[in-house]
């Protein structure tokens, strides 16, 4: 999986600090023991590019290549799967919590955009993609997915983003709904 992440603001700066704080030699095992955690399963990064890491005032881009095993199979003639989505799970996390008793703020913005490229093995087409072009608002979030078939590959446009907001404690299964969808 090839992924370009482009951070600003508050999720660029966190994603500095962390980076800045490992050594160049050791960021790619630190970036997949976060990204393994995030996506809820083990990844190997093959290689991670980073631009503008030390200017604040720039976006904070990662390039990322990575092997996920046993994602995809064959069916009859078809290739099956589910496509990661490392980075998106990475950021759009809400921890689920039985009987919240308690209101929750989302205290900063988030808007994440993505570009995904999936190469297809030899044999193997795109079909009909129409069915992956989806979006979705809600009062917490919205989100769009575009798909392209470009050059034998599966190209995947991401965009999500969420407000700020304080909610009560009954509207928190309904936000982790959104999230996650």
């Amino acid at each position: 999986i090839e992924e370009t992440v482009r951070l600003e603001g508050y999720l660029a700066a966190t994603l500095r600090g962390l980076l800045k704080e490992v050594q160049p030699a050791n960021r790619v095992a630190v970036l997949q023991t976060q990204l393994s955690a995030g996506a809820g399963e083990p990844l190997q990064i093959q290689k991670v590019e980073i631009e503008d890491l030390e200017d604040k005032s720039a976006p904070l881009v990662l390039k990322t290549d990575c092997l996920v095993k046993g994602k995809f199979h064959t069916v009859g003639e078809s290739l099956v799967g589910q496509i990661p989505a490392v980075w998106e799970r990475f950021f759009l996390n809400a921890q689920r919590v039985e009987n919240r008793q308690t209101p929750f703020v989302a205290r900063y913005p988030l808007r994440i955009k993505s570009v995904i490229t999936l190469d297809l093995p030899d044999g193997f087409t795109t079909g009909d993609m129409g069915a992956l072009n989806r979006e979705e608002q809600s009062s917490f979030a919205e989100w769009k997915i575009s798909a392209a078939d470009k050059d034998n590959a599966l190209q995947l446009g991401f965009e999500a983003a969420r407000g700020v907001g304080q909610y009560s404690s009954d509207q928190y299964g309904a936000y982790c709904d959104s999230i996650e969808r």
